[in-house]
């Protein structure tokens, strides 16, 4: 699962991604989160999206990882 985070200012582009390995299950499992979570497995946590509390998902989250390496490029960019 990898979201990417793009944005465009003057002649500066820049485009940030973050991953969130794991595997689609054929059962659901959890009841926590929304969408694909309570099939979306991850190996190296062995459990779903659907079974992580809020701050464990918060700490494994690919849309976070694009947005902190966003967040830091632009405090370090001088573009705003």
């Amino acid at each position: 699962n990898v979201p990417a985070v793009s944005g465009v200012e003057s002649e500066t582009e820049a485009t940030f991604s973050g991953t969130l390995e794991g595997r689609i299950t054929t059962a659901r499992v959890g009841s926590g989160g929304f969408g694909y979570d309570p099939v979306f497995f991850i190996p190296s946590l062995g459990t779903t999206a659907a079974e992580l509390s809020v701050e464990e998902k918060r700490a494994v989250s690919h849309r976070g990882e694009a947005l902190k390496k966003l967040a830091l490029w632009i405090g370090e960019s001088g573009l705003f």
